[in-house]
């Protein structure tokens, strides 16, 4: 998986995530390589996320997630453990300065990435579901979009990440994946914080299977 920052006016870096266990930073505009981390992690870089323009984010299937500092690259910031199987995603919700990754362990951990400079920092895991493929962001954070092996998308509305583990309590899986969900209940609870509503209506005949990778395009854009 790629990323790409602008770092400032003058520089911008368009990093890749690979299979032999490195990441590589390009200059997207003269195609030149510019910084490589050899071994970042024992196993398949999965994906790399840049939190601003000094800090980047990298997951494995060696079932750990690496801080970086892109200025000095020769050893990472942090390594987060606490995933048990291959990590898959990094997202990264601004607002409240927290990372999110999710892996085939079933698992979506947040990190608290405010406090990398103050020594270990614990993850959380705020959702569990054994079938869990991928995981993603809205543009605005207002939103968690989980795909799953079922070809079914769970949407976590009126997204709340510091409560999503105790409303997380709540949340029933074999119920949703029973039956269908009405949209005119989630429109009638829409005030409510991290609200579950699942995706299943494909039209007849198009049922998906493993959705093994979710993008979301913003309007505004």
């Amino acid at each position: 998986m790629k990323d790409v920052i602008k770092e400032d006016d003058k520089e911008s870096l368009l990093a890749a995530a690979c299979e032999g266990h490195s990441v590589l930073m390009f200059d997207p505009f003269t195609h030149k390589l510019v910084k490589e981390v050899n071994k970042a992690h024992d196993d398949c870089v999965n994906c790399v996320r840049f939190l601003d323009s000094r800090l980047l984010a990298t997951c494995s299937d060696d079932n750990n997630v690496a801080l970086w500092d892109i200025r000095y690259l020769k050893t990472r910031l942090h390594l987060l453990c606490g995933h048990t199987n291959w990590v898959k995603n990094i997202e990264y919700a601004s607002d409240c300065g927290k990372l999110l990754t999710s892996g085939f362990d079933g698992n979506i951990f947040t990190w608290d990435i405010n406090s990398y400079c103050d020594g270990a920092i614990q993850g959380q895991k705020v959702f569990s579901h054994k079938m869990l493929m991928r995981s993603k962001l809205s543009p605005d954070a207002s939103k968690l979009i989980v795909s799953t092996q079922e070809g079914k998308i769970i949407l976590i509305n009126n997204l709340d990440l510091n409560h999503l583990a105790e409303d997380m309590k709540e949340f029933l899986p074999q119920r949703l994946f029973t039956r269908r969900v009405q949209r005119d209940s989630s429109i009638r609870n829409r005030k409510q914080r991290n609200y579950f509503e699942m995706i299943n209506d494909w039209p007849m005949g198009n049922g998906a299977g493993d959705i093994a990778s979710i993008q979301v395009h913003n309007s505004n854009c």
